[in-house]
């Protein structure tokens, strides 16, 4: 007993002892797992020479097409952008001829009604009694006056596209007019060096509420020896240019509202615009783009929307015309193709 007290291993000891030997046993079975595991990862990371020939043989398959696609798409989105540069230039350089020939022909028309005998033979009368002292009295000019408005008012109401007739004195006073207006109205400040240059006055546009914009045009009313007597003006009306723009559109851009035209003043201000479903309206909004002369570019319009536009300046006023198409219609075959 007392032999076997001094021999009995202590339980500590004992604990101790098969903590070890199980670790020992773990690390054992754990070995050929983290082998397996160190030999998947060399496996993935590098693949056998069959993988690697499939694979480099996807990619030459694959890499050329797709290169070719892009290199496709691009061509045919830069070609699509030089056709429709062409086409609206075109557009927009027909709009101008049209507009150039439309104000000739009123200028010719104002010529015409000045030439008429009894605007000059009354303006003669008139300015020979204000010189002379008479023009007060019975014999104050105010028949020749008289005469003079009854003929504008039988001009313009056979011409639509006058909104009023206007006689001026040589000294640019207003004389009389017709149909009579309040408020008052002015040849432009720069009119003697305008005459000089071409033989008529224009002004500047404008409007009054809820009429279409105007243009104040004036010609010399001469006399048999051919020395002014005075002018006469006539407001403009500007919506024929809408018509004219509106008639140069395709119908099939106007359906769609693929195409628009609009004629832009100083400021970037629209002073008329096909931009309304298709038909001629007036805008009041601010054309900010900034694109440069007969050049396209790539914006987003006021009405938010993105938009191919180009503009070609008039030679004669302050003036663009410019036209707008929708850059989703215009690059319609290559969206298409990519998605």
């Amino acid at each position: 007993r007392q032999f076997w007290k001094s021999s009995r291993p202590d339980t500590g000891s004992l604990l101790i002892g098969l903590a070890v030997g199980q670790r020992r046993r773990d690390s054992v079975l754990e070995a050929p797992n983290r082998a397996d595991m160190a030999s998947r990862r060399l496996h993935f990371r590098l693949p056998s020479v069959t993988n690697r020939i499939l694979i480099f043989a996807v990619l030459v398959t694959l890499l050329p097409s797709f290169g070719l696609g892009w290199a496709y798409f691009n061509q045919a989105e830069k070609a699509l952008f030089k056709s429709s540069q062409r086409e609206m230039l075109d557009t927009v350089d027909q709009v101008r001829r049209e507009f150039d020939f439309w104000f000739k022909e009123r200028y010719y028309n104002a010529r015409v009604f000045a030439s008429s005998y009894l605007l000059s033979e009354g303006l003669e009368d008139y300015l020979t009694l204000s010189s002379s002292g008479n023009a007060s009295g019975p014999h104050d000019g105010g028949a020749e006056l008289a005469r003079m408005e009854s003929y504008l008012a039988l001009v313009q109401s056979e011409f639509d596209d006058y909104s009023r007739l206007l006689i001026f004195d040589r000294d640019a006073d207003l004389l009389t007019q017709s149909p009579q207006r309040e408020g008052s109205i002015a040849l432009p400040d720069d009119w003697q060096e305008q005459l000089q240059a071409r033989k008529v006055i224009v002004g500047k546009v404008y409007r009054r509420q809820g009429e279409a914009p105007l243009i104040l045009a004036a010609v010399p009313v001469l006399s048999g020896s051919g020395g002014t007597l005075g002018f006469l003006a006539a407001e403009i009306k500007l919506d024929s240019l809408a018509d004219i723009m509106t008639a140069v559109l395709a119908n099939e851009d106007k359906q769609t509202g693929a195409a628009a035209l609009s004629l832009v003043g100083p400021n970037g201000k629209i002073l008329l615009s096909t931009r309304n479903d298709g038909t001629a309206t007036i805008l009041g909004s601010e054309y900010e783009a900034g694109l440069p002369p007969n050049e396209l570019g790539e914006y987003v319009n006021d009405q938010g929307v993105p938009v191919l536009g180009t503009r070609t300046p008039m030679a004669e006023f302050d003036w663009h015309i410019v036209m707008e198409q929708g850059r989703d219609q215009v690059l319609a075959e290559v969206i298409e193709l990519r998605t």
